[in-house]
């Protein structure tokens, strides 16, 4: 006698298995939602796949009210199979709706020799929200083969955020390069991506810990190649840097030969910020002889100009002059910084 029967067709048992399972997850009890989701992780396979995706698109798009969502998403996780990729990337993607979270840790847990073809894939096509979402997540995997494809996508803030992302002399060259992008937004986080923050600066004061002595070879190089924002921010950084070197003062007297009369005035400001020996050198140096910039000639305009350079440089010479150190705070003065 047997207590248990086998069933003649185990498909097809299993299909109405997951066609009930699939069932609940449309239903409005929330624990037999959940319940069925587990089942369904249990289960595995396309079937099971298709219906946790269902679910959770259907979850994204009708606002949270129909369907499963961070439930689904941790239960395609579990499974790991590449069949869920399409509907973990768009949820991913979803920032206002989606269970973000739950999709990116559901993303990196399928298998990464083929993950990262279909990311570099998503990146690469001509649809751009799935390629920012691609970009993301190569972010976060980290993998050195991917630099040059994110690099070479290079269009947005985002991007720039998810090459940061990695370690290694290679991103800093990039985001070097980045500099000289055409978007203001991409130079401009390029430059504080390069000491280490996070995206513009509202007060520069407070990643003056940032600043190491490494920076300040990078900021320089702003001050050279970057646009008039850029240069701004690099000066700001290098006179906020502590402890004060000589590198730092000889990368600001290098940039009063731009010919960019609020840089110029900028510079100064900075250089009565650091005080000392070293920035009293060069602020006499430059009231002596400003160099002519690049482009300029020497006529009158250009007299003009010099004569008020080296007003606002001895007035900057005299500030730090008459100071036994450093100025207590990083703040220019306003006198000299107007």
């Amino acid at each position: 006698m047997h207590l248990f029967r086998r069933p003649k067709d185990p498909e097809a048992a299993l299909d109405k298995e997951i066609g009930r399972l699939s069932g609940l997850l449309k239903g409005r009890d929330a624990g037999l939602r959940r319940g069925a989701a587990l089942a369904l992780a249990e289960i595995g396979g396309p079937r099971a796949v298709a219906a946790l995706c269902e679910s959770l698109t259907l979850f994204r798009q009708s606002r949270q009210q129909q369907g499963l969502g961070p439930e689904a998403a941790n239960a395609l996780g579990y499974i790991g199979d590449m069949a869920a990729f399409e509907c973990l990337l768009e949820c991913v993607g979803d920032h206002t709706w989606g269970p973000v979270e739950e999709a990116k840790q559901a993303l990196l847990r399928l298998p990464r020799a083929e993950l990262i073809p279909h990311l570099l894939e998503a990146l690469e096509g001509p649809d751009p929200k799935p390629g920012t979402t691609a970009a993301e997540m190569l972010g976060h995997l980290r993998d050195p083969s991917t630099l040059d494809a994110l690099t070479a996508a290079l269009g947005d803030r985002a991007h720039l955020e998810d090459i940061a992302r990695f370690r290694g002399n290679k991103p800093i060259e990039i985001l070097i390069g980045a500099l000289g992008h055409p978007k203001r937004d991409v130079r401009l986080d390029a430059t504080s991506r390069l000491i280490g923050g996070s995206g513009d600066f509202d007060r520069a004061e407070r990643n003056a810990p940032r600043i190491t002595a490494e920076t300040v070879d990078r900021l320089a190089y702003a001050l050279e190649v970057g646009d008039r924002d850029t240069r701004w921010l690099a000066a700001d950084l290098l006179a906020i840097r502590s402890p004060q070197s000589e590198a730092v003062v000889s990368a600001l007297a290098g940039s009063l030969g731009f010919g960019d009369g609020d840089l110029v005035r900028k510079v100064l400001a900075a250089l009565v910020a650091i005080g000392g020996p070293g920035a009293a050198a060069a602020l006499k140096q430059f009231a002596a002889d400003p160099p002519v910039p690049a482009g300029w000639n020497r006529d009158a305009d250009w007299q003009q100009v010099r004569r008020e350079w080296q007003a606002l440089a001895l007035h900057a010479l005299e500030k730090v002059s008459r100071d036994e150190g450093p100025p207590l705070g990083p703040r220019p003065p306003d006198s000299v910084r107007d």
